[in-house]
């Protein structure tokens, strides 16, 4: 049997002015305008979702039809993470490809550097002729860089589900996708970029009425770190962070936590039935044979996993996120296809880059998946560097903390002067991550290792 020829740039570009038909809702259709033959990006960021919410990562329960076929069209990444898992430095990483450390966003309050937006995908590609949007949540400090882009429609800080009151107010969620289709709507003959940043499903979970019953008798599944024994056996300086001191309350009445995961369930259909909007533009359009689609999530979100409620922390459901990315140049035997290797957010950015054929700018830190994609075998990262500081003010905690991640083991260094822990996991004998190896004998070189690597990229990262 033949191998597929492998999807390099070359090759997807011939893909897009052949007019390959692949992916979601997406039909033979004439494009309605004749473009320059360069890939357009739809880029799908969702907000706190974790990898294992949607029916293509073996999700039994989630309703997530759409999402799942722009999987079976595209490749799946079983292994993306981000480098820190909060929002706002998560959404910068996505834009810059820079890890915290360099585009210096690790709060809520700092915007984005001059510099690092400038050199961002979005910045780079309307540089570079891309008609160019935003939609949705910024989550970065500062003014709204409403003038970086040639449409804007994001909003700062949170945001709000729902705008007025009364039977017809429309959901955000949805009035994005309409405003998704109103961008496609009245294109040009410029490729185009549109970043939708939704604000689903963050809580507080305030779902589209319309799903009000979707779930409502579902056999919602609880993580199986999910208990009070757990919560309660919390280091001191984990109990009292804002993660855990939400733990026990929330572990303490198991159908009350089944109930708020419903919610968190609704939200995310949501968020498929607002893709599915999207994508039927763009087969209507005519444009689905020139279009990347990505979609992914600035962070995990634990529910009761090992006895905490959020995120923050490094522990799998915190900082595993989904990762699906359909471009029209997949040859039909690499569409569905699956990949082990370990993607991180800041891989998105000199992805969509070198995609468009645009060389990635050296503060750049992540790697372009492209030769993932091409299907090829490829020398790929062992191990990645995760870090995490955020000061939210008086009365509120959140632990310093920074660590590595192999193929296998997981080093969690704690940072706060009067903490100084560490802990160490087996994620193959190990993946729920309950046995803390660290003051084991037996693995005092493997601590050693993970150490030195820890140091190594606290010293280069910047």
């Amino acid at each position: 049997m033949s191998r597929p020829a492998p999807l390099t740039r070359r090759r997807f570009l011939g893909g897009v002015l052949g007019g390959f038909a692949v992916g979601v809702a997406c039909g033979e259709r004439t494009p309605s305008v004749e473009r320059s033959g360069r890939p357009s990006f739809l880029v799908l960021v969702t907000d706190d979702q974790r990898a294992d919410t949607l029916g293509c990562m073996g999700n039994p329960v989630i309703q997530t039809p759409s999402i799942d076929a722009l999987a079976a069209n595209g490749v799946i990444f079983d292994r993306a993470f981000v480098t820190t898992s909060s929002c706002p430095s998560s959404r910068a990483s996505i834009l810059t490809g820079q890890y915290t450390r360099r585009h210096g966003v690790s709060d809520f309050a700092t915007p984005l550097p001059v510099a690092a937006l400038d050199q961002s995908y979005p910045l780079l590609l309307r540089a570079h002729g891309y008609r160019t949007g935003f939609l949705g949540k910024w989550g970065l400090g500062g003014p709204l860089p409403w003038s970086a882009f040639d449409e804007w429609g994001g909003f700062a800080a949170q945001g709000a589900y729902f705008e007025g009151k009364g039977p017809g107010r429309r959901h955000l969620t949805g009035e994005l996708a309409s405003q998704a289709v109103d961008f496609l709507e009245t294109g040009d003959e410029r490729p185009f970029c549109l970043s939708i940043s939704f604000k689903a499903p963050h809580g507080p979970w305030f779902f589209d009425p319309s799903l009000k019953d979707l779930y409502r008798d579902a056999p919602v599944p609880v993580g199986p770190t999910a208990n009070l024994e757990a919560a309660r056996g919390l280091h001191p300086f984990l109990r009292k962070s804002m993660v855990g001191h939400r733990g026990v309350r929330w572990l303490s009445d198991a159908e009350w936590l089944r109930d708020r995961l419903r919610d968190y369930y609704r939200m995310i259909t949501g968020v498929d039935l607002a893709v599915a909007r999207v994508l039927e533009a763009l087969d209507r359009l005519g444009l689905c044979d020139e279009v990347v689609v990505i979609y992914t999530s600035d962070n995990g979100l634990m529910v009761g996993e090992h006895g905490f409620v959020g995120k923050t922390l490094m522990h799998e459901e915190s900082i595993r996120v989904p990762l699906i990315v359909r471009a029209p140049g997949l040859p039909a035997s690499a569409q569905g296809r699956r990949l082990k290797e370990m993607a991180l957010n800041i891989d998105l950015a000199p992805t969509i880059l070198d995609l468009a054929g645009i060389a990635a700018p050296t503060q750049m830190q992540g790697r372009s998946l492209l030769p993932l994609l091409e299907g090829d075998p490829v020398a790929w990262r062992d191990d990645w560097f995760y870090e995490f500081e955020l000061s939210v003010g008086r009365g509120k905690y959140f632990p310093t903390l920074e660590g590595v991640r192999t193929e296998r083991w997981k080093y969690v260094r704690y940072l706060d002067p009067e903490i100084e822990d560490e802990a160490l996991y087996d994620l193959v004998r190990d993946p729920l991550e309950t046995e803390d190896l660290a003051d084991r004998p037996e693995h005092r070189e493997r601590l050693d290792a993970l150490r030195r690597r820890w140091q190594e990229y606290r010293d280069t990262v910047a």
